[in-house]
């Protein structure tokens, strides 16, 4: 008898789970194989990389077939990666140790980040901290706030969250933010806070809550340098919109001081991210468009900001004029 006939008869000797199993053995061993020829996934699919991420939680089952389940259920492998545990562990086939795994995914990636961004260096204009806040923000589907603190020298010296909020709206508690500042030993600081809905476009409070950070921050020597609007696609800079100058010329009109003088300079933000404007149309519609990085004139125009219209007048001039937000903010004096 040939060795393939030996090979043959033995097999049907096997019942059908016994060859389902011999099969899936010898799968799994084909995808680490793949795996090992392309460890950055640059040419699998999601189903293989969800198969290959289920192997370690469920050792003896088929499981692509539930990774198919799992990118219907869930969409895509984000979607997995953020589903809640609960869920995850409802999925046909699933085991209570591969849903942990998977819920590992993101929060691991977030910490490597962090791990690479967050070094002692030195930020020498807060553009240097929009990746901190990218690697903090990262597959989140909650809205939360994040606060980087510098010493006066401009070395970084942590990034913090300091709030967590809902899908579409985080407190900004003052108090909370100048005393994590304060405890951190901070003198300047940059907050950021991220719209997982995508919109770049800051409510009024946004807008009217940065004005009131900025003064409240400098009032105990603590500098505001921006504050992000931080989506999957670009962001909006506070300051680059006028809206932190405007709120330190009332500080210094208040106070007798030339503070917002030393910030006269525009950041120039170099990052891979778009940067947004705000403009503002008609019956308030207010909207974010990228900003062509070869155009930049309305940043090099002459600021002429108000230091003696109220925050309620400002923000009604904001929600009602058909102007760019820098020449609303330009025409609160008059």
């Amino acid at each position: 008898m040939s060795d393939k006939r030996r090979r043959d008869v033995g097999r049907e000797a096997l019942t059908d789970e016994e060859l389902r199993r011999l099969h899936a053995q010898g799968h799994r061993e084909r995808v680490k194989a793949l795996v090992d020829k392309d460890p950055d996934f640059q040419y699998m699919t999601p189903v293989d990389v969800l198969e290959y991420a289920l192997f370690f939680g469920i050792p003896r089952k088929d499981t692509k077939l539930i990774a198919h389940r799992l990118l219907d259920r869930f969409g895509d492998l984000h979607g997995v990666a953020s589903a809640p545990l609960i869920d995850l562990k409802s999925v046909k086939g699933m085991t209570d140790s591969a849903a942990r795994i998977l819920r590992l995914l993101l929060p691991m990636s977030r910490m490597c980040m962090q791990a690479r961004t967050l070094s002692d260096e030195y930020i020498e204009s807060p553009g240097d901290a929009l990746d901190k806040f990218h690697a903090l923000f990262m597959g989140r589907n909650e809205e939360i706030l994040a606060l980087a603190c510098m010493d006066i020298n401009g070395r970084l010296m942590r990034v913090d969250i300091v709030e967590n909020g809902s899908p579409n709206s985080v407190a900004i508690d003052l108090a909370k933010i100048i005393r994590h500042a304060l405890n951190a030993g901070a003198v300047k600081i940059i907050l950021a806070h991220n719209h997982p809905a995508g919109s770049m476009v800051p409510s009024l409070d946004d807008v009217q809550t940065t004005m009131d950070l900025a003064i409240t921050a400098r009032g105990a020597n603590i500098a505001l340098y921006d504050h992000f609007i931080i989506t999957d696609y670009g962001f909006v800079s506070m300051y680059n919109n006028g809206v932190i100058t405007t709120a330190y010329q009332k500080y210094d009109q208040l106070n007798g001081t030339h503070f917002a003088e030393s910030l006269e300079r525009v950041h120039e933000y170099n990052s891979m991210y778009a940067e947004y404007r705000l403009r503002v149309f008609e019956q308030g519609e207010v909207v974010a468009e990228p900003l062509n990085p070869r155009s930049i004139d309305f940043y090099k125009q002459t600021k002429d900001l108000s230091v003696d219209t109220s925050y309620s007048d400002l923000l009604a001039k904001i929600k009602r004029d058909r102007l760019n937000l820098d020449e609303v903010l330009q025409k609160a004096r008059k």
